[in-house]
């Protein structure tokens, strides 16, 4: 009886074993291919002002820059004890799907109703392209918008501030912190073009630097492919939302 139960444990274990290695390789490739997309798409365009500037306009360089901005994100994403891969979600699909429905129906009621009359122009004028060019737009910047202001510098500010303040209780909040400025820079570097009134910084902190905290969340809490996955899939629910809208 005892050699049998003994047996039984070790296959147990294999299995485990086996499951693990697999949902390695899995979690490897995923990120290889992320990777691999996110330099195409800094080769073909920049999407981004201060990513722009910094690698003047050769997408080579944009290409290359990326890839470092992967490598350091990636080792201040270990350093912070965050995850790549999704975690900790019962029904990942369903929960990653309610929190961009959720952003979506939150973005389309400061658009459309509560700060209609003060969105600058450039901004109405986006809204107002075919759904489809403002879909390939949107879903492609997100993509590494998220790199550069989630995997690397909100996770540098959160590591930096960690570092300066080290109070294990007030990590979570740290981290949150860190977050928010990482996309208070984005905002304010990628919205330069609006006149920033009182009312337009209230629009634009509700509207742009929330969402921004919300993917944050995910990221920091369930991993940085949960980011990715609701920073996308919200403008499936919102631009067609826009459409109706505008």
């Amino acid at each position: 009886m005892t050699a049998e139960l003994s047996i039984h444990d070790q296959t147990i274990t294999t299995a485990s074993h086996v499951r693990g290695r697999h949902s390695s390789v899995r979690e490897t490739g995923l990120l290889i291919g992320a990777v691999l997309f996110s330099c195409m798409l800094a080769f073909a365009a920049p999407y981004d002002v201060l990513f722009d500037w910094a690698t003047i306009g050769f997408p080579a360089v944009r290409a290359a820059a990326m890839l470092l901005f992967w490598w350091a994100g990636l080792a201040l994403m270990r350093a912070n004890a965050f995850e790549f891969a999704i975690t900790g979600l019962r029904r990942p699909g369903l929960t990653i799907g309610l929190w961009a429905v959720g952003v979506a129906v939150w973005c389309i009621s400061l658009d459309a109703v509560v700060f209609r009359s003060i969105m600058a122009p450039a901004y109405q004028h986006f809204e107002q392209q075919s759904l489809t060019a403002r879909l390939f737009y949107v879903c492609l910047r997100a993509v590494n918008e998220n790199v550069l202001y989630r995997l690397f510098l909100g996770s540098l500010f959160a590591w930096l501030l960690r570092r300066i303040v080290r109070r294990p209780r007030w990590d979570l909040l740290l981290v949150m912190a860190g977050m928010t400025a990482a996309q208070v820079i984005n905002i304010a570097a990628n919205m330069a073009y609006a006149d920033f009134s009182p009312l337009t910084c209230l629009w634009l902190a509700l509207r742009f630097v929330c969402p921004g905290v919300a993917w944050a969340w995910l990221y920091v809490r369930h991993g940085f492919a949960a980011n990715e996955a609701a920073a996308v899939g919200v403008h499936l629910v919102l631009q067609p939302l826009v459409t109706i809208a505008f």
